[in-house]
């Protein structure tokens, strides 16, 4: 593995960044009501992080990464992070016990999405033709 920082092009950093902050969400409460707080290993929810690991090992591999293999990553962590926020609104009634940590896990898995999509289309910010 090659960790490059310096040398990816903007979607690359923009993967990156969004899987350590998928990461670090998982933290932070995902559910939080009345003093009582879940993170998102005591929750389980950690296992939505196996949606990034195809698009974090085939960059540090420096190999690219299926476009629809990533975008479906990304999807599939949206997605799922939306009917996880229903479902706790559902089982308390309505109140909004869904914590920081459940807002911070769908922004990065939709910044995943913008960098797939940027790792494509911008070479150090300047559109391919």
């Amino acid at each position: 593995m090659h960790f490059a920082f310096d040398k990816w092009n903007l979607g690359s950093k923009v993967i990156f960044i969004s899987a350590c902050v998928a990461l670090f969400s998982m933290l932070l409460p995902w559910v939080s009501i009345f003093g009582f707080a879940a993170s998102g290993f005591s929750g389980a929810y950690f296992l939505l992080l196996g949606l990034f690991v195809y698009p974090i090992f085939m960059l540090l591999q420096n190999r690219l990464i299926n476009m629809q293999i990533g975008y479906i990553c990304s999807g599939v962590a949206v997605l799922v992070t939306i009917i996880i926020i229903a479902r706790i609104r559902q089982v308390f009634f309505g109140l909004n016990a869904v914590g920081l940590g459940a807002y911070l896990f769908l922004l990065s898995a939709v910044a995943l999405g913008v960098g797939v999509y940027l790792y494509y289309n911008y070479t150090d910010g300047y559109r391919q033709y």
